[in-house]
């Protein structure tokens, strides 16, 4: 299984999918998520099954984040 790098991103791409990515460990697994929205907001978690990832859901975290706290 390969991780994608987040950082290390084409530019061009990242353009496309402006979110701060973060990390967490668990049980020898590294896992990204990001975090939009106000934390006072609804929760809603977005979930991706594999081979998918986050980027598939960049335009309904845009259209979402200003009513609810977006955790991916």
């Amino acid at each position: 299984i390969t991780a994608i790098d987040y950082n290390n991103m084409d530019t061009n791409l990242l353009s496309f999918y402006p979110f701060n990515s973060y990390y967490i460990n668990m049980k020898g697994y590294r896992y990204h998520y990001i975090h939009e929205g106000d934390p006072n907001n609804p929760t809603v978690l977005l979930l991706h099954g594999n081979p998918t990832w986050g980027f598939f859901y960049r335009n309904l975290i845009e259209g979402l984040r200003s009513q609810f706290n977006e955790v991916l």
